[in-house]
């Protein structure tokens, strides 16, 4: 007896699979040991079937066998077991002798083995049903839908991409410049493009696609300009600016420009030399308010006794600020050409025993507080009241 072996190949190419059933087809010449087909059994296959179709002999000379051998390469048994055998009778039908089927299954590994009780010259058609591998040779379709080429970006930019595939896709990789950016697996295949973070300028889009069995294709190249910069939240293409306190999108106001808003500013303006908001600064003496100036004359606050400007030819009105001189006890004034009212800051001159204003143009009334020093320190009104045109209300 002649041993033929049978073996089927399928070249398993790719990993995905589908379930349907191809037919076969074999000749079997005992005398020539011709062998058609080769190993079903290295394929991503984990189990299926054989059903046989049909059985063709041309020399039949009476009933003869045809057996199926099983051998396992997983498991390294040389015969797993006789396995079905084809009988073929002299009237051309046939039948599975030992299963009364004429269909048997078989496992991932496994080989057959086909060999004749006779020397015959066989034809042998057979289908198999199991899950074959996907033979898929087309690249999918990828296409930019933005942005659009040429277009100018200055801010933060979807690339949205449409990729389609018989099989699926796999993953959709972005390309700004020829480098690689990013790599997109999941429904929408989109990339958030920080156009800010790149010079500005001319750049490049592309895209690449590949789908579930490894086949590629690449997006047309597109050509956009950027112009994109941060706003003070970090954002490309914001709008958001500082406000004058240093605020970003606040509406503070810093009116004196120091860098604190008014809000919170303890002086709105300037301080001055002595540390006072908006104030005069160093005094006529080169101190903070130890001296005052009047008739461009500078006064001590502290340690000036008296005042004599007697026919200086001083004009104005008398200043206030001579209230300030709390230690005077004399003050002369007499025969210039002073107006206005007395101040009632004169009034402030606890220790003054002589108001020397005669001969001038003042007018008015004296104040009230002025009538209270006079009174009180028995300052003659006389030197007050003589040349000029003041009102005694001091009765």
């Amino acid at each position: 007896m002649k041993k033929i072996t049978l073996i089927i190949l399928i070249a398993n190419l790719f990993s995905q699979t589908n379930l349907q059933t191809k037919l076969f087809e074999t000749n079997i010449i005992i005398n020539k040991d011709v062998v058609l087909v080769n190993d079903l059994f290295n394929i991503d296959i984990d189990n299926g079937s054989i059903n046989i179709v049909d059985v063709e002999s041309d020399n039949l000379n009476g009933d003869t066998f045809i057996r199926l051998d099983i051998k396992s390469t997983i498991n390294k048994i040389n015969y797993k077991s006789e396995g079905p055998s084809i009988r073929l009778y002299d009237n051309g039908y046939f039948y599975f002798a030992n299963y009364g089927s004429n269909s048997f299954t078989f496992s991932k590994g496994d080989e057959l083995y086909f060999y004749s009780d006779d020397t015959i010259n066989v034809k042998i058609s057979f289908a198999i049903t199991a899950q074959f591998p996907i033979i898929d040779n087309s690249p999918p379709n990828i296409t930019i839908t933005k942005p659009i080429n040429f277009q100018k970006l200055n801010e933060t930019t979807s690339i949205k991409v449409k990729a389609v595939d018989d099989y699926g896709i796999k993953k959709v990789d972005f390309y700004i410049d020829g480098t690689l950016v990013f790599s997109d697996k999941k429904l929408p295949y989109e990339y958030e493009w920080d156009v800010c973070s790149f010079e500005n300028g001319d750049h490049t889009i592309l895209v690449e696609a590949t789908d579930k069995n490894g086949n590629q294709s690449l997006s047309n190249l597109l050509k956009v300009n950027t112009n994109g910069i941060y706003d003070c939240n970090k954002t490309c293409g914001g709008t958001l600016i500082l406000d004058e306190c240093g605020e970003c999108g606040g509406s503070g106001i810093d009116s004196d420009n120091d860098n604190i808003c008014d809000d919170i500013d303890d002086c709105i303006g300037k301080l001055d030399d002595c540390n006072v908001c908006n104030g005069p600064g160093y005094d006529c003496g080169g101190s903070c308010y130890e001296h005052i100036q009047l008739w461009e004359d500078c006064y001590n606050i502290n340690e000036t006794k008296s005042v004599s400007k007697f026919s200086s030819d001083l004009k104005g009105q008398i200043p206030a600020d001579i209230g300030k001189l709390t230690n005077l006890n004399s003050i002369e004034l007499g025969f210039n050409l002073l107006k206005g009212e007395i101040p009632k800051e004169i009034a402030n001159l606890k220790k003054l025993k002589y108001l020397g204003l005669y001969s001038n143009n003042l007018s008015g009334d004296i104040p009230n507080e002025v009538c209270n020093l006079i009174e009180e320190n028995n300052i003659n009104i006389k030197r007050i009241l003589q040349g000029n045109k003041i009102k005694n209300t001091c009765n």
